[in-house]
């Protein structure tokens, strides 16, 4: 049942655009698979999906594991703005989540720092070179411009 169950999950987020866990339960309920919100956040869980950017300015549920740079889904909902200057890029975030952002990132990597130290909303990321930080800057300005 649960293999069914997670298969049919899949098949379903890779053939739409689907962005809310409410509409995945309606999804799998129309195909004969009735799911707890619970069960159903355990098996994204398990099979690794997460949300990623659709190519319609939104959001959208994806297992292909290909978000840039394997960003941290806290970071998609959290992330207001991004700028740089010299070697250091300054993330804005949600009031009281920034801390979680950077922790995320760096448990994740995902930014090849050297360090980072994070406030209430504010996150400063010290990068090797000013070129990195442009890149870096640049390429959380384009998610931003996603969401």
């Amino acid at each position: 049942m649960k293999s069914e169950r997670q298969e049919k999950l899949l098949q379903i987020i890779g053939s739409s655009d689907i962005d809310k866990q409410e509409t995945l339960r309606e999804r799998l309920a129309a195909e004969g698979i009735i799911v707890t919100q619970a069960t159903l956040s355990r098996d994204m869980k398990e099979l690794g999906i997460r949300k990623i950017p659709s190519e319609n300015g939104g959001q959208k549920y994806s297992a292909d594991g290909k978000q840039p740079a394997d960003i941290p889904p806290i970071v998609y909902d959290s992330l207001i703005s991004v700028d740089h200057a010299g070697n250091i890029v300054v993330f804005r975030c949600g009031t009281g989540t920034a801390q979680a952002v950077c922790a995320a990132m760096d448990r994740e990597n995902c930014c090849n720092a050297v360090g980072t130290i994070a406030g209430d909303d504010t996150i400063f990321v010290l990068m090797r070179t000013e070129q990195l930080a442009k890149e870096l800057a640049e390429q959380f300005g384009r998610i931003i411009k996603r969401q």
